[in-house]
Protein backbone atom coordinates (compact mmCIF):
# COMPACT_ATOMS: atom_id res chain seq x y z
CA UNK A 1 0.00 0.00 0.00
CA UNK A 2 2.96 2.32 0.37
CA UNK A 3 4.21 1.79 -3.27
CA UNK A 4 4.26 5.45 -5.17
CA UNK A 5 2.09 3.33 -8.09
CA UNK A 6 -0.76 3.68 -5.35
CA UNK A 7 -0.24 6.54 -3.84
CA UNK A 8 -0.06 8.57 -6.66
CA UNK A 9 -3.03 6.71 -7.87
CA UNK A 10 -4.83 7.65 -4.79
CA UNK A 11 -3.88 11.39 -5.04
CA UNK A 12 -5.52 11.18 -8.59
CA UNK A 13 -8.48 9.43 -7.44
CA UNK A 14 -8.84 12.00 -4.79
CA UNK A 15 -7.74 15.27 -7.26
CA UNK A 16 -10.45 13.99 -9.94
CA UNK A 17 -12.77 13.17 -6.76
CA UNK A 18 -12.27 17.19 -5.51
CA UNK A 19 -12.49 18.56 -9.29
CA UNK A 20 -15.92 16.32 -9.68
CA UNK A 21 -17.02 18.18 -6.10
CA UNK A 22 -16.61 21.56 -6.85
CA UNK A 23 -18.11 21.57 -10.15
CA UNK A 24 -21.24 19.73 -9.00
CA UNK A 25 -21.32 22.70 -6.07
CA UNK A 26 -20.71 25.30 -8.45
CA UNK A 27 -23.55 24.10 -10.56
CA UNK A 28 -25.89 23.69 -7.69
CA UNK A 29 -24.46 27.15 -6.66
CA UNK A 30 -25.50 28.33 -9.54
CA UNK A 31 -28.92 26.95 -9.85
CA UNK A 32 -29.66 27.77 -6.71
CA UNK A 33 -29.08 31.82 -7.20
CA UNK A 34 -31.14 30.99 -10.17
CA UNK A 35 -33.92 29.71 -9.65
CA UNK A 36 -34.26 32.15 -6.53
CA UNK A 37 -33.90 35.02 -8.96
CA UNK A 38 -36.69 33.11 -11.24
CA UNK A 39 -38.78 32.61 -8.13
CA UNK A 40 -38.09 36.76 -6.77
CA UNK A 41 -39.14 37.43 -10.40
CA UNK A 42 -41.97 35.46 -10.49
CA UNK A 43 -43.76 36.08 -6.99
CA UNK A 44 -43.11 40.12 -8.19
CA UNK A 45 -45.52 39.47 -11.49
CA UNK A 46 -47.72 37.85 -9.98
CA UNK A 47 -48.16 40.92 -6.95
CA UNK A 48 -48.07 42.72 -9.50
CA UNK A 49 -50.54 40.86 -11.69
CA UNK A 50 -52.73 40.70 -8.73
CA UNK A 51 -52.75 45.05 -8.18
CA UNK A 52 -53.23 45.53 -11.51
CA UNK A 53 -56.11 43.56 -11.10
CA UNK A 54 -57.62 44.71 -7.81
CA UNK A 55 -57.10 47.96 -9.59
CA UNK A 56 -59.06 47.67 -12.82
CA UNK A 57 -61.37 45.97 -11.21
CA UNK A 58 -62.23 48.82 -8.82
CA UNK A 59 -62.78 50.86 -11.65
CA UNK A 60 -64.94 48.55 -13.60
Amino acid sequence: MNTPCVRSFMFMNICSFMFMNVRLFTFVYVRLIFSKYINSYIYINIRFSNYLYKYNSVYL
